[in-house]
């Protein structure tokens, strides 16, 4: 990897900044941002993708409505509401805990307290 930023006259980053820290900080960045997809009509496990368009939508309660089409073969995601020109687009990203949605997604936002939990493991 260093080799190749050194060599690169088109580098994204300038050699001298690339760290350990930064490497862990962009591969965080992607591992989190990944999408399980089926491949349509292949006898294969899931692939895993980035779908950049829904990380420009924000999260809002409701519910899931992010579907495979195996017709299409591609990923759809249905509006839970009219949307405005001009207005944000926000998806559901499910029903996680306060500390899933800030490990995987880097915020907590305000939610329904059914949704909110602590795993507690117990020995007796």
């Amino acid at each position: 990897m260093y080799t190749a930023l050194d060599s690169s006259v088109n580098a994204p980053l300038a050699v001298t900044d690339f760290s350990l820290h930064a490497f862990f900080w962009a591969l965080g960045a992607v591992v989190t941002r990944r999408n399980v997809v089926p491949l349509a009509g292949v006898d294969a496990p899931p692939e895993q993708c980035l779908i950049p368009m829904w990380d420009m939508c924000n999260h809002r309660v409701g519910h899931i409505a992010t579907n495979y089409d195996s017709a299409a073969q591609c990923v759809t995601c249905a509006a839970q509401a009219d949307i405005a020109a001009g207005e944000q687009v926000s998806i559901h990203y499910g029903d996680r805990s306060a500390a899933h949605m800030l490990a995987f997604s880097g915020f907590v936002p305000p939610r329904a307290p059914a949704h909110d939990f602590l795993p507690l493991w117990l020995r007796l």
